[in-house]
C-alpha cells in the first residue's frame, strides 16, 4: 500500500515491537544472571548440609548401577575418601571426581550442568543442577514480563493511527484547497495554522500558483488582443473584397486589388508576429542558454535575408563596424531581435534611405546598434513603442505594432538594455546591450 500514513503506522509499530523485544532480551539476561546467583547459593547450601550430615551411610542407600535417570531439578553425587563415587541420585551417568572444589560447569552426557563441590576427610559432596532448568526459568520470567506489552500492542497501534490521522489533517486541508482551485480562483494559499513541515510546501505551491496565474492572465490578454487586432483588418478585407466584386472599371478594380493585397500582407504579418509572440511566451526561460552564438555572423545572415525588402525601397545598408562577439543564448530569439530591428528600420525609412549597423564591444558589453535616417520617433511615442499593438503617430507603414513588443520581451529575458535615441540630422538609433560573457537569467 503506497500510503505515508500506513507506512508510518507499520514503522512505528515495528519500532515499538523491537523495543519490547530488546527490553525482553535485557530482562532475560538480567534474570539469567540473578537466577544463576540464586541457584548457585542453593547448590552451596545443600552441598554443605549433605557434607555435614555424617551419620547417614549414603553409600548403603542405593547401588549406583540400579539408579535410572530422573528429570529432577537437582542431582547429588557423593564420593568416598578414596575419591570413588559411592552414591548418586538425579543422574545416572558416571560423574568424574572434581579436580577443583567450589563452583564449576561440567558437560555430562552432552548436557551442561552447574556444580558445586565441597569435601572433608570422609567424603566429597557434589551438588549439580541442569542448565536447562535455569534457562527455562529465565525464559519464562522474561516472557511474563513482555506479555502485558504484547497484549496492549494493538491498542498502541490504534492510538498511533489516531495520532497520524490527526497529524495529516493540515495536509488534507491543503489537498482539498488545491483541488478546488481553478483559473478564476488562482489565489495564494493562506492558512492561519500550518505546521512548519508544510510551510515550505505551501510556499512552493504559492510560487507555482503565482506563475500559473501570470501565464493564464498573459494568455487571456494575448487572446483578447489578438482577437481585437485581427477583427479590424479582416473586416476591412471583407469590405475591400466586396468592393472588388462590385467594381466595373478595370482601373478601379486594379486599385482595389492593390489595396486588398496590402491588407492581406498586413494581416499575414500580424498573424506571423502573433505566432512569434505566442511561441516566445511559451518558451521556458531555461531553454535560452544552450547555444554559442556569433552575434556578428548572425547579424550578417539576417542582413542578407532582408536585402530583398530593402531593395524594394532602394534602401542602402551600411555596415560600419562588425566585431566577432559571442553570446550564449537561444539563436531563434536573438535572430528575432535582429530581424525586428532591421525590419523596423526599413519600414520607417523612406525610399533611397540609409540603414546602418554596428556590432562592437564596450565596457564589457556586446552592443548591437541599428540606425536609420527615417521619419524618427516623437518623444511622446518613445515611452510606448514597446507596448503591444502600439503604433506611432501618423504611421503609414504596414505593421501590427508587435515587433518591438516581442523584441522587448526577449531582451528582458537576457537582461539586455535597450536604448532609443534620435539620429542626426533625422531618424532613430536603436542600441541593444548584451552582457559580454553570455546571457544571464532574469530572476
Amino acid at each position: 500500500m503506497n500510503s505515508i500514513k500506513f507506512k508510518l503506522l507499520i514503522s512505528l509499530t515495528i519500532v515499538i515491537l523491537s523495543a519490547i523485544l530488546i527490553t525482553s532480551a535485557g530482562v532475560y539476561l538480567q534474570i539469567k544472571t540473578e537466577t544463576n546467583k540464586l541457584f548457585d547459593y542453593q547448590l552451596e547450601q545443600v552441598a554443605e548440609i549433605f557434607l555435614n550430615t555424617s551419620s547417614v551411610p549414603w553409600e548403603k542407600f542405593i547401588n549406583i548401577n540400579d539408579i535410572e535417570e530422573i528429570n529432577a531439578d537437582f542431582a547429588l553425587v557423593i564420593f568416598n575418601n578414596q575419591n570413588k563415587q559411592s552414591y548418586s541420585t538425579g543422574i545416572t551417568s558416571l560423574v568424574p571426581y572434581p579436580n577443583n572444589l567450589g563452583f564449576s560447569e561440567k558437560i555430562i552426557s552432552k548436557k551442561v550442568w552447574h556444580t558445586y563441590s565441597i569435601k572433608n576427610k570422609n567424603r566429597t559432596v557434589m551438588f549439580l543442577q541442569p542448565d536447562k532448568v535455569r534457562e527455562k526459568f529465565a525464559v519464562a520470567a522474561a516472557f511474563k514480563s513482555i506479555v502485558p506489552f504484547l497484549l496492549i500492542l494493538p491498542i498502541f497501534a490504534f492510538l498511533i493511527w489516531l495520532i497520524l490521522k490527526n497529524a495529516f489533517v493540515p495536509l488534507v486541508t491543503v489537498q482539498y484547497t488545491i483541488a478546488n482551485l481553478n483559473e478564476n480562483t488562482l489565489e495564494p494559499l493562506n492558512f492561519s495554522t500550518i505546521p512548519k513541515e508544510l510551510q515550505s510546501l505551501t510556499d512552493t505551491l504559492n510560487k507555482t500558483i503565482s506563475r500559473l496565474r501570470i501565464a493564464i492572465d498573459t494568455r487571456k490578454k494575448f487572446l483578447a488582443d489578438a482577437a481585437h487586432e485581427l477583427r479590424t483588418p479582416l473586416s476591412v478585407l471583407k469590405i475591400q473584397l466586396e468592393l472588388v466584386y462590385k467594381a466595373t472599371d478595370k482601373t478601379e478594380k486594379e486599385l482595389l486589388l492593390h489595396k486588398l493585397e496590402k491588407g492581406v500582407e498586413r494581416s499575414c504579418r500580424l498573424v506571423e508576429q502573433l505566432l512569434t509572440l505566442s511561441r516566445q511566451e511559451n518558451y521556458s526561460i531555461d531553454d535560452t542558454y544552450d547555444e554559442e552564438i556569433n552575434l556578428a555572423q548572425l547579424v550578417s545572415d539576417v542582413l542578407v535575408e532582408s536585402l530583398p525588402l530593402a531593395e524594394m525601397k532602394n534602401i542602402e545598408f551600411e555596415v560600419n563596424e562588425i566585431e566577432k562577439s559571442i553570446l550564449y543564448a537561444n539563436k531563434f530569439e536573438i535572430e528575432t531581435v535582429i530581424s525586428n530591428l532591421i525590419d523596423n528600420a526599413i519600414g520607417y525609412t523612406p525610399k533611397n534611405g540609409l540603414v546602418s549597423l554596428r556590432v562592437f564591444d564596450q565596457n564589457n558589453m556586446i552592443i548591437l546598434e541599428v540606425s536609420d535616417n527615417g521619419i524618427g520617433i516623437e518623444d511622446v511615442d518613445k515611452i510606448r513603442i514597446f507596448d503591444r499593438f502600439y503604433r506611432v503617430t501618423n504611421n503609414q507603414t504596414i505593421g501590427s505594432g508587435l515587433g518591438l513588443s516581442i523584441l522587448k520581451e526577449i531582451c528582458d529575458k537576457y537582461n539586455a538594455i535597450i536604448d532609443v535615441k534620435d539620429n542626426f540630422p533625422k531618424g532613430t538609433i536603436f542600441s541593444i546591450k548584451f552582457q559580454k560573457f553570455g546571457a544571464m537569467k532574469n530572476s
